[in-house]
């Protein structure tokens, strides 16, 4: 199915499509937040089609290069840098019926444990991509 992600994040909002495949996988489509290098996910639904679980890992690339006061080219720098977010909500209808999620999400950190940093709502369009 397709969805359209909205993450809440800080002073940040994001928009982005995402389709979660039938093997439990993240497809992750266009946003109007930052543009990442890479993007890959999973996903899983309880038994009772209640709670919903997301992973979400976006890889980006940092840095650029500086024109320096004798006309060289300088790198200040270039790196990757890894975001991962796990969405964890639950799952309901509208009230025109359209499948819908929302929750929270949290950065989950070797050293600083399970931190909620915002929260999202994901509803399902793909009626609207297929009719």
């Amino acid at each position: 199915k397709f969805f359209d992600l909205k993450e809440m994040e800080d002073k940040e909002n994001a928009c982005t499509d995402i389709y979660l495949s039938p093997d439990t996988t993240v497809l992750v489509g266009e946003t109007n937040g930052p543009i990442p290098k890479d993007a890959k996910g999973t996903w899983i639904v309880s038994e009772d089609g209640t709670s919903f679980t997301m992973k979400i890992l976006r890889t980006y690339d940092s840095g650029k290069d500086v024109v320096t006061d004798d006309d060289s080219i300088s790198s200040s720098g270039d790196f990757t840098f890894h975001v991962e977010r796990t969405f964890t909500g639950e799952v309901s209808k509208t009230e025109g019926g359209t499948l819908k999620i929302e929750g929270s999400m949290h950065n989950i950190d070797s050293s600083l444990g399970d931190m909620e940093v915002g929260f999202f709502t994901m509803v399902d369009t793909s009626d609207d991509r297929f009719g």
